[in-house]
């Protein structure tokens, strides 16, 4: 555990962070720096507490989003971010927490997935991965939490089966001195969690989208 001076330094840092424009969300690690107001804890976005091996970020910051001007495309595809790097517009970057960045295009092709099926499902990496072993028949135990899930509807098997439901939420900070509030948008299917879009409104692209 940190001593007093390390959480009075980490609450100091988090009160200057909460006054610059390029940030829009922060993270702090809840177990070891306590609950402060606008920052939601690392331990909700799965990188903080526990006993895994890795040390830990104290903080996590999320960098600012907006809509490019007059951009005609998909709003997913109009995202321009305010970021710490020396990449140019154009050539690729995630490091915000935007529908720009967790909104990803998947598809897959063969006798064993349904034609012309636009799957309305929360899908991440991990379940990828678990998908193609269920197809090769090689799918093994999950190993934790963060397994990922079998994509069965969009298997053509399944096809007459019925999507399962899945739930929504939305947590939220306590509010800043400055009003700011880190929101966090949840999907949950079975035991599959999914992080959508998190940070302050106005400053995270998608965040205000139903």
């Amino acid at each position: 555990m940190p001593n007093a001076q390390g959480r009075r330094l980490v609450g100091k840092i988090v009160s200057a962070l909460l006054e610059q424009d390029y940030v829009s969300g922060i993270f702090v690690e809840k177990a070891r720096f306590g609950d402060l107001p606008g920052a939601l804890s690392t331990e909700s976005i799965g990188i903080g507490g526990g006993n895994a091996a890795p040390p830990h970020p104290a903080i996590v910051v999320n960098f600012t989003s907006r809509k490019i001007p007059d951009c005609k495309l998909a709003l997913t595809l109009c995202a321009a971010e305010i970021a710490d790097t020396s990449l140019q517009e154009g050539q690729g970057m995630h490091g915000s927490f935007s529908r720009a960045d967790t909104w990803n295009f998947m598809a897959a092709r063969g006798p064993d997935f349904r034609k012309s099926f636009r799957d309305p499902l929360p899908a991440s990496n991990a379940d990828i991965g678990r998908t193609i072993e269920k197809l090769l028949e090689l799918l093994a135990p999950p190993r934790g939490p963060l397994a990922g899930r079998v994509l069965t509807e969009a298997l053509s098997a399944t096809a007459s089966h019925p999507l399962p439901e899945v739930t929504t939420r939305t947590e939220s900070s306590k509010p800043a001195a400055n009003g700011l509030q880190t929101l966090l948008k949840i999907q949950v299917l079975d035991s599959q969690t999914y992080l959508d879009v998190a940070g302050f409104r106005d400053r995270t692209l998608g965040l205000d989208t139903p």
